[in-house]
């Protein structure tokens, strides 16, 4: 399975920005992004990223509906002709 998460350097270490349930000696890919520290602040443009709930949340307020469905049975869905 294959999840972001967004982090930020402390101390020389990586420390996620929201709690994860990572088991200990999980394997990890560190991608760096480019920030510009001459003010100081924290990165605003990481603020505007959506987070994953943020997408579940917005998917649960607002469903996809779908008009006329195709249902299939099993026979249509598996033929090959």
């Amino acid at each position: 399975m294959l999840k972001t998460f967004w982090g930020k350097v402390k101390q020389g270490k990586i420390e996620l920005l929201e709690p994860s349930e990572l088991v200990e000696g999980t394997q990890v890919l560190v991608t760096l992004i480019p920030n510009d520290e001459s003010d100081g602040e924290e990165d605003k443009s990481l603020k505007s990223i959506p987070r994953q709930g943020d997408f579940i949340d917005e998917l649960k307020a607002n469903p996809i509906r779908v008009r006329n469905w195709l249902k299939l049975n099993r026979e249509e869905l598996h033929d090959r002709s």
